[in-house]
């Protein structure tokens, strides 16, 4: 072999082994620590929780404001005593009676209640 080629193969052993040798620190030495990184990375949970922005006309008037809002449902297919479900919705909805006797008469999947 001439020389060129006996320094190539040096070359490649030498690169083979420094791999070697980094993979075996990664995967013996530091074992506990990069795996206790990876659990940080993995268990982490971060909520971002976007500004909302408002619509409004040329002259001011809000077309979409930020208000929280809610909706009370009801499947009246599934509803067994409507009567107790009416007394016991309509004063803490503080809403009529007849208004929620009147959605859970329809034959839908879902109604808006309030």
């Amino acid at each position: 072999m001439t020389w060129r080629l006996k320094f190539v193969f040096l070359g490649i052993i030498f690169a083979f082994l420094l791999i070697i040798t980094r993979l075996f620190y990664w995967q013996v030495v530091k074992a506990q620590e990069l795996s206790s990184l990876g659990q940080q990375q993995y268990g982490t949970a971060i909520k971002i929780v976007p500004k909302r922005g408002e619509i409004k006309t040329s002259d001011g008037f809000p077309l979409v404001t930020n208000r929280v809002s809610y909706l009370v449902f009801a499947n009246p297919k599934e509803v067994k005593n409507k009567n107790q479900v009416i007394n016991i919705l309509a004063p803490l909805l503080q809403i009529d009676p007849a208004s929620v006797r009147a959605s859970l008469s329809l034959d839908r999947f879902w109604v808006p209640i309030k």
